[in-house]
C-alpha cells in the first residue's frame, strides 16, 4: 500500500472544492441566460472544430492561439451561442426566455444548465480510437453521458459537468503467448516502462467521474482555480505530445490565461498547473492474461506552457511546454520539489544526481501559423523526454528521445458559405534511428510517453495523457469534407503503425514477421436538427499482420503474409442546445 502523504492531498482538496460547488449550485438554482462564461471542453466533438474553422474564416478573434485548451469562447469575440458561432437564426432563438437558466442579484450572477451530451463508440473486433475523453480501449459498445450546470457571480466561475462511462469491455484476441521467449521479453520491456493495458479488467466497466468540472476566479485575462477538466496543449487537431483529451480528466490546480494578454511586443497565453495522476483502478491485462505489478502510488505532476504571438507577424504562434511527474512518495516538500519545471535544461547544470530524484520530464516546442486570407493554417510540434547532458550533447543528438507531429487545415470556398475542408496530420512517436547507436544496437530506450523510473509512463488511469495513438506508434490522418457552418459531410483515410519500437526490438534478427498496420477508410459527418446537434464517424479498418502474427511463410522465409483482421469502428453522439 502506498504511504500517506504528509500534506493535504490534491484529491482531498479537489473534493472539498467540488462539494463547495454543489452547495453553490443548490443555493442559486431558484429563477434567461447567455452561454458566454463557461469553457468548451477540450476536444468536444463538433464545437471545437467549428470554432477553429470560424477563426480561419475570420469569424473569431485571430489573436487566440487555440494551443491552450479548454477554450473560453467569449475571449474569441463569440459573445452568444458559443456552441453555434455561425447560425444567426439559432442565436436569435436562443435569446428567447427559457427555463434552462436564471439571472440573480440584479443580473450580476447567473446559473444555467449546460448542454447535455451523449457519445457512443463501438468496435467489432478489437479496440481502436483515441482522443475520446473518458472512453477506454474497448471491444463492443461504450457510452459517455454528461450534463451539468454553470454558475457565475462576480469573478467566481463554477462549472459542474460530471460524466458517466459504461463500457461493454468484451474479450478479444490480444498479444499471443505463443511467441518466442525473446519476443515476449521485448513486449514486456515496453509494457513495463509505460501503462498501455490491452484490456481494462475482465468484465463490464462502469464509473461516474467528475468530468469537466472546475471552480475558478477570473481577473481580466488571468484565471486561478482548481478542477478536473481535460487539458490540451499544442496545435494538434487529432493528437498532442503533452496533453490532450485521450484519457479521463485529472485533478489539478491552475494559474492560466483565459484570453491573450496583450503587450507592446505581442500577445501571450500560458498555463501553470499542479496535478495528481493515478494508476488504474482495475486489473490491467497486458496481452494474453498477463499482469504486471507496478507501484500503486499516485503521481505528482508539475507542468507549464507559454505561447507567444509576435506583434509584427499576424497569425503566428510560437509555444513551449514542460512537464515533470514523480511518485508521491518521492516528492520533496520544497519549491524545487513542487516546481521542477523551473530547473535548468542541461543535466550538467542541474547535476548528474538529478536522476536520483526519480522524476520524469518532457519538453515540447510548437508552432501554429494561421493565414486568414487563405483560410488555412499549418502547425508543427516537436518533443523530447530526456535531459540533454549539455548544449553540445543536444546539438549533436537533438533527435534523441524525440517525437513530433505536423499538419495543416485548409478551406476552399466553392459557393456562398459552402467550403471544401481538408485536414491532414502526421504523428511520429517511434524512436529515431539514433537509439541504435546510443544503446549499442540492442533496441534499448523507451518510446515517447514511456520512461524510467516512472513505470506508468505519462499516463492517467491507464491511458496516455497526450499521445493518443500510444507509445511507439505512428499515425497519419487525412480528411476531406464539405462544410457549411457547423455541418460537415466527408471522408477520412487513416493509417496507424503499432508499437514500432517493440517491433524493431523483437524482430531485428531478420525474422519474417511484418509490422502491424491498421489502414482505414471512413465517413464523417456533423449536422444540426433544430436544437439537436449530431456527430458521427464510421471507419472500416483492415488490420494487417494483426498483433504481429505470421500466417503463410513463403519458401526461404524471406517474405510472409501475416494474419489480417477486419474491424468496424464507429463513434457518434448528440448534444442538445437549450
Amino acid at each position: 500500500m502506498a504511504p500517506k502523504s504528509k500534506f493535504l492531498s490534491m484529491q482531498d482538496f479537489i473534493s472539498v472544492l467540488l462539494r463547495s460547488l454543489t452547495i453553490c449550485v443548490a443555493f442559486y438554482s431558484t429563477g434567461n441566460f447567455q452561454l458566454c462564461g463557461q469553457s468548451l471542453p477540450a476536444g468536444m466533438p463538433v464545437y471545437e472544430e467549428s470554432i477553429r474553422r470560424a477563426q480561419l474564416l475570420g469569424l473569431a478573434d485571430s489573436s487566440h492561439s487555440l494551443m491552450v485548451r479548454p477554450i473560453h469562447p467569449v475571449s474569441m469575440g463569440i459573445q452568444d451561442g458559443i456552441y453555434q458561432p455561425y447560425d444567426k437564426a439559432l442565436l436569435k432563438d436562443s435569446n428567447k426566455k427559457n427555463f434552462s437558466s436564471i439571472h440573480l442579484l440584479n443580473r450580476k450572477g447567473t446559473v444555467a444548465l449546460l448542454p447535455p451530451s451523449y457519445q457512443f463508440q463501438f468496435n467489432s473486433k478489437h479496440p481502436y480510437g483515441w482522443a475520446d475523453g473518458a472512453m477506454i480501449p474497448n471491444r463492443g459498445y461504450q457510452h459517455v453521458m454528461s450534463v451539468g450546470v454553470y454558475g457565475k457571480i462576480g469573478p467566481l466561475h463554477i462549472q459542474l459537468r460530471p460524466e458517466w462511462l459504461l463500457a461493454e469491455n468484451r474479450s478479444f484476441e490480444g498479444f499471443s503467448s505463443l511467441f518466442s521467449q525473446g519476443t515476449q521479453d521485448a513486449r514486456l520491456h515496453h509494457w513495463r516502462s509505460a501503462d498501455p493495458p490491452e484490456r481494462f479488467g475482465l468484465s463490464r466497466y462502469s464509473t461516474i467521474l467528475p468530468g469537466q468540472s472546475s471552480i475558478a476566479l477570473h481577473f481580466g485575462p488571468v484565471r486561478v482555480g482548481a478542477g478536473n477538466e481535460n487539458i490540451w496543449w499544442g496545435p494538434g487537431q487529432f493528437n498532442s505530445l503533452t496533453f490532450s483529451n485521450n484519457s479521463r480528466s485529472f485533478e489539478h490546480l491552475t494559474l492560466s490565461t483565459s484570453r491573450p494578454v496583450r503587450t507592446w511586443v505581442g500577445n501571450f497565453e500560458g498555463q501553470l498547473l499542479l496535478g495528481r495522476l493515478q494508476p488504474p483502478d482495475f486489473l490491467p491485462l497486458y496481452g494474453d492474461g498477463i499482469t504486471i505489478s507496478k507501484n500503486p502510488d499516485w503521481r505528482y505532476l508539475s507542468a507549464i506552457m507559454l505561447s507567444y504571438n509576435p506583434k509584427w507577424v499576424n497569425g503566428l504562434f510560437i509555444g513551449a511546454a514542460r512537464t515533470f511527474q514523480q511518485y508521491g512518495e518521492d516528492l520533496t516538500p520544497s519549491f524545487g520539489g513542487y516546481f521542477p519545471v523551473f530547473q535548468a535544461f542541461q543535466k550538467e547544470t542541474v547535476g548528474l544526481a538529478v536522476d536520483d530524484l526519480k522524476q520524469d520530464q518532457q519538453i515540447a516546442v510548437f508552432l501554429r501559423w494561421v493565414f486568414q486570407k487563405s483560410h488555412a493554417e499549418v502547425y508543427f510540434e516537436f518533443g523530447r523526454r530526456d535531459h540533454a547532458l549539455n548544449w553540445r550533447d543536444f546539438m549533436m543528438s537533438p533527435e534523441h528521445a524525440r517525437a513530433f507531429l505536423f499538419g495543416f487545415f485548409k478551406l476552399f470556398e466553392i459557393r456562398n458559405a459552402d467550403h471544401i475542408q481538408i485536414r491532414v496530420e502526421h504523428t511520429q512517436s517511434q524512436q529515431s534511428i539514433n537509439h541504435l547507436i546510443r544503446y549499442y544496437g540492442d533496441g534499448g530506450g523507451q518510446s515517447w510517453g514511456a520512461h524510467l523510473p516512472i513505470l506508468h509512463g505519462f499516463s492517467h488511469y491507464g491511458q496516455q495523457l497526450g499521445n493518443g495513438v500510444g507509445p511507439g506508434n505512428n499515425a497519419q490522418t487525412l480528411e476531406v469534407a464539405w462544410v457549411r457552418d457547423i455541418r460537415k459531410v466527408g471522408i477520412m483515410f487513416e493509417r496507424l503503425e503499432h508499437q514500432m519500437d517493440f517491433f524493431n526490438r523483437a524482430f531485428r534478427d531478420g525474422s519474417s514477421a511484418r509490422p502491424w498496420v491498421d489502414v482505414s477508410t471512413g465517413l464523417v459527418g456533423h449536422w444540426r436538427f433544430n436544437r439537436l446537434v449530431a456527430n458521427a464517424r464510421i471507419q472500416f479498418i483492415r488490420s494487417l499482420n494483426y498483433q504481429w502474427q505470421q500466417g503463410f511463410v513463403y519458401p526461404g522465409g524471406q517474405n510472409a503474409r501475416g494474419v489480417d483482421r477486419f474491424n468496424l469502428h464507429s463513434y457518434m453522439g448528440v448534444t442538445y442546445l437549450f
